[in-house]
């Protein structure tokens, strides 16, 4: 009986940690596609990653100045997890660039769908 519970628990710490994993790997890759997009002052690109309540507060104006703001930081080399909030679906990177680098959070809606995206200065 203690031998079932046991298997059952690792079972359960497993499928945890995987479905952890699955979410983590999708935020990852909507930082990074994001973030591409816009670097490449791609409007559409980066609208068509975004949920639609956040899609409608993206502008053109918006995303040339963030591209703007990124190439003048060199080219852009990736993202790496800083933090992150499961609960909640945030999770927040270092985006770097040749020259530097920003911080880029990110909340991901319930369907894997990018429901903010937001990028600061590191202070």
């Amino acid at each position: 009986m203690q031998l079932r519970l046991l298997v059952a628990s690792a079972m359960l710490g497993l499928c945890v940690a995987a479905c952890s994993s699955s979410a983590n790997a999708t935020a990852d890759h909507a930082a990074d596609a994001v973030t591409k997009t816009v670097y490449a002052n791609d409007f559409r690109g980066t609208t068509a990653q975004l949920d639609a309540s956040t899609r409608g507060e993206v502008t053109r104006a918006s995303v040339g100045a963030l591209s703007d703001l990124m190439h003048r930081m060199g080219a852009y080399k990736g993202v790496a997890l800083m933090a992150q909030d499961p609960a909640k679906n945030d999770y927040t990177y270092t985006a770097t660039f040749e020259h530097g680098t920003l911080i880029v959070a990110i909340r991901m809606d319930a369907k894997g769908g990018v429901a903010a995206y937001h990028v600061f200065a590191p202070h």
